[in-house]
Formats: structure tokens, C-alpha cells, sequence
């Protein structure tokens, strides 16, 4: 009998930054603690909204050909901010339950958006955003944009926007590659992100190094 092998992983995300930076990520296996994984990342043609309406429409063909999939959006601008988070996020999950995917997925919610991932305390952030060489923390600080003891902008997406402007740096989705591909994730406390680096070394993980004879 042939039993077709199926590949590890298929991602579903609402945009292409999210695209480039988990792709950069997930290549990064060995960092992460997992094994190398063979995966798929798909963009959801109208966003956030539309993955909060309609994931599971989109992955109902995928079960018999990955064994996990990941849903990523961003609560702000997925259309049902007034909700409590975690409500939005049981409904997604128990219609991904129904449809093939019940045991093998993850929805991952980022509050209040992607750019929260970016604001991790590394020089490699202030180098993507052309910061390098200049104090972009204390900036952040003086501009109001983290109120104090805190470690993240309130509205991450809009002060991106500010510091890429005034560093005169287009805004780009290979920005999130550069991220996905350099920044520790020791340095991001963010829990969705969090979620994520679990969901992945609970379902992918590493494996231990042949012993040669």
C-alpha cells in the first residue's frame, strides 16, 4: 500500500510581512529548538477579516496533506476588536475543529498587531529600521511613544511608521525577513509569540544528534 507522506506544516496569515518574517523564522529551526520542518505559508487574500470569517474555508483542503497548521492575524483591523480576544479566538479554533483540523492547529492572535513582534530590545531591530548607530530606545522615550517602565510602543504599527520615516526607510516586507532572520528570540517577551515558539517545539520537536559509533 502507498501512504503518501505528508508535509509538516501550513501556515495561513493575513498579510505579506507576516509572510516574510515567519518564513525567515521558521527556517531558523535549530534556534528555534526544533527539527527541520518541510512547510507552506499561504496569505489570506483579504486579511485579517478574512481569516477571522473564513479560515477554516480556506485550509479545508489542506488535512490530508500537513500534519499541523497555524493561523496568524492581527486582532487590530480584523473587524471584531470589540469582542473579548479570547472568544474570538475559540470561535476560529472550534471551526478549524470541524474541519479536519481538531488536535493539529494553533490560532495565534497578535495583540494589538505584528508590529508588537518588532519592538524586542536587540540592535538588530534599530539596524532594520535604520536606526543604527543612533539611540533609537531613548528616542522612544523622549517622544512619548513608551510610556515609563514600559518596554513597547502603545500603538507599535504607527511609531514603525514615525522612526521609519524619520530615518528615511521605506517600508518593506523584506524588513520583516531581515527581523525573521537576525533577531533573538530571547528578546521578545510578546505572548503571542511566545505561543508561537511553544506551539512549534510542541509539535516539531528537535531531534537528538546521532552518536557515532
Amino acid at each position: 500500500m502507498n501512504i503518501t507522506r505528508k508535509d509538516d506544516l501550513v501556515i495561513l496569515v493575513a498579510d505579506a510581512d507576516m509572510e516574510q518574517g515567519l518564513s525567515s523564522l521558521v527556517k531558523r529551526y535549530q534556534a528555534i529548538g526544533i527539527r527541520l520542518i518541510s512547510h507552506k505559508i499561504i496569505v489570506h487574500p483579504q486579511r485579517d477579516p478574512g481569516i477571522v470569517k473564513r479560515a477554516e474555508e480556506l485550509l479545508r483542503i489542506y488535512p490530508n496533506q500537513f500534519e499541523y497548521a497555524l493561523v496568524v492575524f492581527d486582532l487590530k483591523g480584523c473587524g471584531r476588536e470589540s469582542q473579548e480576544p479570547q472568544s474570538i479566538i475559540d470561535d476560529l479554533q472550534g471551526r478549524l475543529d470541524r474541519t479536519g483540523w481538531k488536535n493539529r492547529s494553533r490560532v495565534i492572535m497578535i495583540e494589538p498587531e505584528l508590529e508588537a513582534w518588532v519592538w524586542s530590545d536587540s540592535p538588530q531591530v534599530d539596524e532594520a529600521l535604520g536606526w543604527s548607530g543612533q539611540n533609537l530606545r531613548q528616542w522612544l522615550k523622549d517622544k512619548g511613544y513608551v510610556q515609563r517602565g514600559g518596554q513597547k510602543p502603545l500603538r507599535p504599527k504607527e511609531t514603525m511608521d514615525v522612526a521609519l520615516r524619520i530615518a528615511r526607510q521605506p517600508r518593506s516586507s523584506s524588513i520583516y525577513k531581515t527581523l525573521g532572520q537576525r533577531v533573538s528570540f530571547t528578546s521578545c517577551a510578546d505572548p503571542a509569540f511566545r505561543l508561537l515558539l511553544k506551539t512549534l517545539r510542541q509539535w516539531f520537536p528537535a531531534q537528538e544528534e546521532e552518536i557515532p559509533p
